[in-house]
């Protein structure tokens, strides 16, 4: 996923940067440069490149604003919940790593998921949790990792609080290994 969004980046950047070259050119006197030349008289391609130009300014300014909207409304991250008592004396932050290390000591007692490493995300009305590790092969693997959700989705509840109004999404993502040691490919599992 990451080498993906370095792609896309890296050739919506070349895009930009050949929209943006005639800003360069026509305003290189303001820098004191003189040896640019404008791409229309490029050979080849100097006359399409108005109709690029105008094209493409219409296509980066909808990337740029379809970027700004999703920027805009995606939730963000918190660093914690803050749990209050019923007597307003004190308040509790519960923080990302105290539900990663409660679920690493739940998959501890489990023998169904083997070398697990644990990612907790906490937004305004959900808490992602991702599990990675490798999955034991037996017979009753499905029913093993459901009710395994639900006991880290119940204690979890039991550590915010019955009332908390998030939603917790539990995800095994299976890493098995081949035969040299070496991870082969990931599948996931949403339970």
């Amino acid at each position: 996923m990451k080498k993906a969004i370095k792609i896309l980046l890296f050739i919506l950047f070349l895009f930009a940067l050949s929209i943006l070259w005639p800003n360069i050119v026509t305003y290189q006197a303001v820098a004191g440069l003189k040896g640019l030349e404008m791409p229309q008289t490029y050979p080849l391609i100097g006359q399409y490149m108005p109709h690029y130009l105008f094209w493409g300014s219409i296509a980066l300014a909808a990337i740029l604003l379809i970027a700004y909207l999703i920027f805009l409304f995606s939730p963000s991250a918190k660093a914690g919940v803050e749990l209050t008592d019923n007597q307003e004396k004190g308040q509790l932050v519960v923080k990302p790593s105290a539900i990663e290390g409660l679920v690493q000591s739940i998959l501890a007692s489990e023998r169904a998921v083997e070398q697990a490493s644990t990612k907790a995300t906490i937004y305004d009305k959900r808490i992602d949790v991702d599990i990675k590790g490798q999955i034991a092969r037996t017979s009753g693997l499905y029913g093993q990792g459901q009710e395994i959700a639900r006991r880290i989705q119940s204690e979890i509840n039991d550590l915010l609080g019955q009332d908390y109004p998030a939603r917790i999404n539990v995800t095994f993502k299976d890493i098995a290994r081949n035969d040299r040691g070496n991870v082969k490919s990931s599948q996931a599992r949403v339970i």
